[in-house]
């Protein structure tokens, strides 16, 4: 008895012991948090191909506007460029209607510092009438690189709104994306 109660404290010491070099490895783990807005100034806004051949559908395709992002942390600010796809749908009968739109995205924002290039996705919902409420949400996904590489930028912004939220964490911290069970 005594000699299993020694390797299970010898067992768990050791696990201890690996897991302390395990944090210390990753460094710092706790993401950098900032509020961000559009800069000053105009956006460049370069229009791409629009098709509206289907009544009440509105298909954009290879859009471009530049604009500059001010961040509380200096590392997220910059000149972004934005290219998007959009799809929007609305009652075309309506003065008003209710539309969304599903905008998929690729930026990249450029600074003293560092770049940072990635993906996102946008929703957003307008409510019928004239004025009307918007909902919806949108996450970019940027990859540090340049001066911050090992970085990852995660952008919020709910649609309609002057700005958003977001973090920068080392890319180490992210959890990867996990695969889906086979189809039965």
């Amino acid at each position: 008895m005594r000699l299993r109660t020694t390797a299970i404290s010898i067992l768990a010491i050791g696990l201890l012991a690996g897991s302390a070099v395990g944090v210390a490895a990753q460094g710092d783990s706790s993401p950098a948090f900032f509020s961000w807005t559009y800069g000053d100034g105009e956006a460049e806004f370069v229009p791409g191909e629009m098709d509206e051949s289907v009544p009440g559908v509105m298909t954009m395709r290879d859009f471009t506007q530049v604009y500059s992002i001010e961040a509380d942390d200096g590392r997220a600010s910059g000149l972004s460029t934005y290219v998007f796809n959009s799809d929007s749908w609305a009652d075309a009968d309506a003065d008003a209607p209710e539309m969304i739109d599903v905008i998929t995205f690729s930026q990249r924002i450029v600074n003293e510092g560092g770049s940072w290039s990635g993906t996102g996705t946008l929703v957003d919902h307008t409510a019928p009438g004239e004025g009307a409420a918007r909902s919806g949400a949108s996450m970019a996904t940027l990859a540090g690189e340049s001066g911050y590489d090992g970085l990852t930028l995660f952008l919020l912004l709910t649609p309609g709104e002057e700005g958003g939220s977001g973090f920068i964490v080392a890319t180490a911290n992210v959890p990867p994306v996990p695969e889906l069970p086979a189809a039965e």
